[in-house]
């Protein structure tokens, strides 16, 4: 059928041709035909009717499994720069412990507690390290 609707110049060329060598002998000559309307038969209907379903249903599956690939992409995605933060705050939490040991090894080496308000800084600051140590085992 489609070939017929794309050769349709061709078939009135070949349909004028013929119908000339028919009537030559009478005195006719067609110049010009053309195929207006073509109605095909029900079943090449039926057959079309279910290539364009067919078409369409491929369409819509190409369509789904574009979808699912970018929803697996931006999924992915998103786990990656999860776990890139996770590791940032384990370790920023790791660099606060670490200060948090340096302060307390310093205050035993030197006994700086004679100064006003450093001891009650190192209380303070052990207190935070000992939060951060806590929220990581908890995360875990």
């Amino acid at each position: 059928m489609q070939l017929g609707l794309k050769e349709r110049a061709k078939l009135n060329e070949k349909i004028v041709s013929v119908i000339n060598d028919a009537a030559s002998g009478w005195g006719v000559e067609c110049i010009r035909y053309e195929i207006m309307d073509v109605t095909p038969p029900p079943r090449v209907l039926t057959a079309m009717k279910m290539q364009v379903e067919a078409e369409r249903k491929k369409r819509a599956q190409i369509l789904e499994a574009e979808g699912e690939k970018e929803s697996h992409i931006k999924r992915a995605e998103g786990n990656k720069q999860s776990a890139i933060l996770t590791a940032e705050g384990e370790k920023e939490s790791q660099i606060l412990a670490t200060q948090g040991v340096y302060l307390l090894t310093e205050v035993l080496v030197i006994g700086e507690f004679s100064i006003p308000g450093y001891y009650e800084a190192f209380w303070k600051e052990l207190d935070g390290v000992k939060q951060i140590w806590k929220n990581r085992k908890e995360l875990k």
